[in-house]
């Protein structure tokens, strides 16, 4: 079903009539998973389409939250209801908009009537398209939400794009666990930086430390590979990360330490930073090469980094519109709306493809 044309996120507005979202969870794994990130963006959004959210748990939910940075966060919304599980919802509670979000157990009772969204968790290799009706869209890093830092992402649009191909992220032993290349078959991020390293001409790379900033101003850099390295003691001023990727024509999105997706793909494409991946099959729909996205194979990424380096600036222009479209049409949090709690019917399977099973990594 085609969606409607998107309203962006600096748009957004949380004036909606009154209506709650009931989360019932019967394991620990989105609180538990990442800080508790996940179960607080699946919150968040819920908040910033309008609903008052009530979460249902084990008896020790509260004191489980609170161990965990991000769920702990959620504590501290007014807008935010903690229940555990013996505590029945009663239908006086139930408004006509209400919903119910769930993963899969006892789903029915005082909840029965409600449009309900059965939370499927799975990677990639245990998450089959038939098991799901629509993908979570994955997202920005959860402190872009919760300052309300997303909202000047069409600021960041807007930027002179005076770096080429650009990275900075960790660059360590962590990054080299094989498990990547053996479970999903994507090289590990310090692969594919030292396959950059190694492969480029010096004159295309520049590995920056304090000096990135002054350097911008120059213009040496819209074709160069700039690798902002962590290990020389760099990194994006705090606060600066999405107006940073605002300077830049391509990120390359290096898969993360236990899985492929990672925050930095969507935060760069949310600015208008076209991705350099291998993982853009992920998404749902999966992006296309030369489209929303410059795809590599992992093998062939120094020849893709070269392209991309002499890439001429009217096809740059038309890859930055199809990229910033694909998010406002499907990762931003008017998209969730849309998507996700606008999909048609009653019960709708709410795929979660960067959640492990209960008992898998």
């Amino acid at each position: 079903m085609e969606p409607s044309e998107p309203h962006p996120d600096t748009q957004h507005s949380t004036a909606h009539p009154q209506r709650s979202a009931h989360i019932q969870l019967s394991d620990d794994a989105l609180v538990a998973r990442d800080l508790g990130r996940y179960l607080y963006i699946l919150v968040k959004y819920l908040r910033l389409t309008g609903y008052e959210t009530t979460l249902r748990g084990q008896n020790d939910l509260a004191a489980r939250m609170r161990e965990k940075r991000w769920a702990n966060r959620l504590l501290e919304d007014d807008g935010v209801h903690l229940k555990s599980r013996s505590q029945p919802a009663g239908r006086a509670e139930h408004g006509p908009n209400d919903i119910l979000v769930h993963d899969g157990d006892d789903a029915a009772g005082y909840f029965a009537g409600l449009k309900q969204f059965r939370l499927v968790k799975g990677r990639r290799l245990t998450l089959q398209p038939t098991s799901y009706d629509v993908l979570f869209p994955y997202m920005l890093h959860p402190k872009y939400y919760a300052d309300g830092r997303y909202l000047n992402i069409a600021k960041y649009r807007a930027k002179n794009r005076n770096i080429g191909l650009f990275f900075s992220g960790n660059y360590n032993d962590r990054y080299r666990d094989p498990s990547i290349l053996a479970k999903y078959g994507k090289l590990q991020r310090t692969a594919l930086l030292e396959m950059l390293l190694d492969g480029l001409s010096s004159e295309q790379i520049f590995r920056t430390g304090a000096d990135m900033e002054s350097e911008l101003a120059t213009g040496r850099l819209e074709k160069k590979f700039v690798f902002a390295d962590n290990l020389g003691g760099f990194r994006v001023a705090k606060g600066r990360w999405l107006e940073t990727l605002g300077h830049c024509q391509f990120f390359l999105a290096c898969p993360g330490v236990d899985m492929p997706l990672s925050h930095n793909l969507v935060e760069a494409m949310s600015v208008g930073c076209i991705p350099l991946t291998q993982y853009g099959d992920y998404f749902d729909p999966p992006m296309r090469d030369g489209r929303e996205c410059v795809s590599h194979n992992g093998s062939d990424i120094v020849a893709k980094a070269q392209s991309v380096l002499a890439m001429d600036a009217s096809e740059i222009e038309a890859l930055r519109t199809h990229v910033i479209a694909y998010y406002e049409r499907y990762l931003s949090v008017d998209a969730f709306r849309r998507r996700v709690l606008e999909y048609p019917g009653r019960q709708v399977r709410l795929g979660m493809n960067f959640m492990p099973v209960q008992g898998a990594t």
